[in-house]
């Protein structure tokens, strides 16, 4: 409603609508990610194992930690996003708003989560101090994973959008169509993003998180 209240009634046109609404998702994103790594920072690694093993089995994280990590071939990782994109934005164009929390908070519990196992099985046999661990954690895997989530930020909204469109308006609509090459681009953009992520995942995290060695 809001996006669409920015577009047809505010005039400001399809960028700057979407980078608001965007900007407002992925702010809720950031938020429930940050919330669940404060929580596994706080239980410690086996209560994670013991409690929230299924986010750890999802990422196939096995026994590895930030320096065994193995990052996989740039076209597998982007294969597996893409397939995360399509259930982002079909949970968020069939269950609307509620599909859109339910994808975006699942990815936000399972990152933390793999994140905060990470960094707690590399302090176990490195010498760097936490705070060592913790900057070189954000800066070698936070670029990527912020493009991957702006990815799927945007096929979220995309599908929300597609989900209204048909909702209020019949086909042959001009206005169902304007909605369409909107969502339509949204996609293509969201698809760009995950495009570029594996890159900053494979060939800039590694050498960041080489330096701890």
């Amino acid at each position: 409603d809001e996006n669409a209240i920015n577009i047809y009634e505010r005039q400001r046109g399809f960028w700057l609508s979407n980078t608001i609404t965007g900007v407002s998702l992925f702010s809720m994103f950031a938020g429930i990610m940050s919330v669940y790594a404060l929580a596994a920072g706080t239980i410690g690694s086996q209560s994670i194992q013991t409690f929230f093993g299924f986010a750890l089995e999802a990422a196939q994280l096995g026994d590895s930690d930030l320096l065994t990590r193995r990052f996989g071939h740039p076209m597998q990782i982007f294969e597996h996003n893409a397939i995360v994109l399509v259930a982002v934005w079909l949970l968020s164009l069939v269950y609307g708003s509620y599909g859109a929390v339910i994808a975006l908070g699942w990815n936000a519990c399972v990152w933390a989560f793999v994140l905060i196992t990470l960094v707690h099985r590399a302090a176990e046999g490195l010498d760097a101090t936490p705070a060592t661990l913790i900057l070189t954690t954000v800066l070698g895997l936070l670029p990527h994973l912020i493009i991957e989530g702006l990815g799927y930020v945007l096929a979220s909204i995309s599908g929300l959008f597609l989900d209204r469109g048909w909702a209020r308006y019949s086909w042959g609509d001009p206005i169902l169509n304007e909605v369409i090459w909107a969502c339509t681009r949204l996609v293509l953009i969201s698809l760009a993003l995950l495009g570029g992520a594996p890159l900053l995942e494979t060939l800039y995290a590694p050498w960041v998180i080489g330096r701890l060695q």
